[in-house]
């Protein structure tokens, strides 16, 4: 159940990532932008570096303007949705969780980059938990 539950999140996920980059965009750049999750605990600038350092890259953005940590992300977002929703929030179970979308990001990388050994090579890093290349395809 938790891996149908992970699988569910991650496609939401996409498409919200699709919807918040920008659908043309997207498409113009199809094969070589990749969303890349990083682990829980670590220090993601210095990830963010370690790639910037080591790929041709065009750009790294962040997906999500949310907090990196689950803690975080349960206090601030559970704290603005009891405040906007004061009646529905006494519904809201306790110790309920909300993810957190804080280490999520797109990069792009430069033409000429071998895609195919650089997402070999990110799936290795010990900081990197996923890396999803963009299937958005052109309309024909």
């Amino acid at each position: 159940m938790d891996r149908l539950r992970k699988i569910n999140v991650i496609v939401v996920v996409s498409c919200i990532i699709i919807d918040a980059v920008g659908g043309s965009a997207l498409a113009q750049a199809q094969g070589r932008r990749f969303f890349i999750e990083f682990k829980k605990g670590i220090d993601i600038h210095k990830a963010i570096d370690n790639i910037k350092e080591k790929y041709k890259i065009l750009y790294i953005q962040k997906v999500f303007d949310a907090p990196a940590t689950q803690a975080a992300a349960d206090k601030t977002l559970l704290e603005k949705i009891k405040k906007k929703y004061p009646k529905r929030s006494k519904r809201i179970p306790p110790n309920s969780r909300i993810p957190a979308l804080g280490s999520f990001y797109v990069i792009e990388f430069k033409k000429g980059v071998n895609l195919k050994s650089v997402t070999h090579e990110l799936l290795a890093d010990p900081n990197i938990k996923t890396v999803t290349p963009n299937r958005m395809h052109k309309p024909h």
